[in-house]
């Protein structure tokens, strides 16, 4: 999906190269010239507070054209609070849990109206009709998240280019969200049949785990981080999650490896969850 802020990002590194280059970039600014303004024009042999005073002007005109940082809707990724956050495509995070059914294509604003004309699309055919709700905000860019009456969920998303609403992405979250981790990978984990089977009041979990981003040959286990850990009534769910290799890694596929999950608090009972993607599946299911 083409992030609508790239092209705002190159225009802003243009007038910085400009600038630097010595060539001229103006600006109107309070002062004491005509009209009670003072021309400032930015260049390489222009004074260090006049420099100041452009180089703050840029940022705020590419702020500007990139939509209103205060009306930005941002989730931390992976765990918030007592939810566990799940993306789709458009990669804004929703709590799939608890997600109740809006109706964000009735609204009569721009961006609602924006979504109805996707909606009209004949690619937008595969998306349900109603039921949609608003699950962020970046820049200059929405998001909304419905599900079908099967459990399936579905993103769209609108962007405003040129002062106006249109088409940004749409599609199925197909086979499933993946949970939001902003730059970690994935990774998966049963229970170790070979190892005793997990009790209540245990603080260690004997998993097998596979780390499902491309990894070339190389295991996860001295790159996972602290377990996600939700706990729905009788229900524990866990995700895991890796320090991505850096670089080209090919996908060759590597087998599981055993790995221990070790828990801030006991196990309160033993319906074990893996939860990297949703919806969850059990962990005493085979690897694989």
């Amino acid at each position: 999906m083409r992030n609508p802020l790239d092209k705002e990002r190159r225009r802003y590194r243009s007038s910085l190269d400009a600038a630097a280059g010595g060539a001229s970039q103006d600006f109107y600014v309070p002062g004491t010239g005509a009209g009670g303004k003072e021309l400032v024009r930015c260049g390489y042999r222009r004074t260090s507070m006049k420099w100041l005073i452009c180089a703050c002007l840029l940022i705020v005109v590419t702020m500007l054209s990139c939509g209103d940082p205060t009306n930005e809707e941002r989730d931390a990724p992976g765990t918030h609070g007592d939810q566990l956050l799940y993306e789709c495509a458009s990669g804004f995070p929703f709590d799939p849990f608890r997600f109740e059914a809006g109706d964000a294509e009735n609204g009569d604003d721009a961006v609602s109206q924006a979504l109805r004309d996707l909606l009209e699309w004949d690619e937008g055919s595969i998306l349900p009709r109603s039921g949609w709700t608003r699950v962020g905000r970046r820049g200059n860019q929405v998001a909304f998240v419905a599900r079908d009456d099967e459990g399936n969920f579905y993103d769209a998303s609108v962007q405003k280019e040129r002062g106006a609403w249109g088409f940004a992405g749409l599609g199925e979250c197909g086979p499933g969200p993946k949970l939001a981790l902003g730059e970690l990978s994935v990774v998966e984990w049963v229970l170790n049949p070979d190892e005793r089977a997990p009790e209540e009041g245990n603080l260690v979990i004997h998993a097998l785990v596979n780390e499902l981003s491309c990894h070339g040959f190389e295991d996860p286990l001295d790159r996972i981080q602290e377990p996600r850990v939700l706990r729905h009534g009788d229900e524990t769910y866990i995700a895991l999650s890796a320090e991505p290799l850096g670089g080209f890694q090919t996908c060759p596929g590597t087998p599981w490896v055993p790995f221990e999950i070790e828990l801030d608090e006991p196990l309160a009972s033993t319906e074990l969850f893996d939860a990297s993607v949703y919806p969850p599946r059990p962990a005493d299911r085979e690897a694989g």
